[in-house]
């Protein structure tokens, strides 16, 4: 069989990712938990990418859904660690961000 279309999808908003193309890997990566919701690295490096972007609100609703579904604790772990530094933001409010 091959490699998934959500794989391939991650595979490329991952490169986008890592040559600091946060706008292209926001694209990529939002299609590829899309087509696979349970994709968590996929969805790990959404909420970083949106982080970088200024996009504190989709980071903290992307951390909040590996926090409470992921089954890999060391994700788990790291996306608390992240809610926790978004919540020290001095502009940063639940309701700011559109998660209330």
């Amino acid at each position: 069989m091959g490699i998934s279309w959500a794989e391939r999808l991650y595979e490329f908003g991952y490169h986008a990712y890592s040559a600091n193309d946060y706008g292209s890997a926001i694209k990529y990566l939002s299609l590829a938990v899309r087509e696979q919701f349970d994709h968590w690295q996929a969805h790990f490096y959404l909420a970083i990418s949106y982080f970088q972007t200024g996009q504190f609100g989709r980071a903290f609703l992307e951390f909040c859904i590996i926090e409470n579904c992921a089954e890999d604790q060391d994700l788990k772990q790291q996306a608390s660690v992240a809610l926790k530094n978004l919540r020290r933001l001095p502009f940063f409010t639940v309701a700011a961000s559109g998660a209330a």
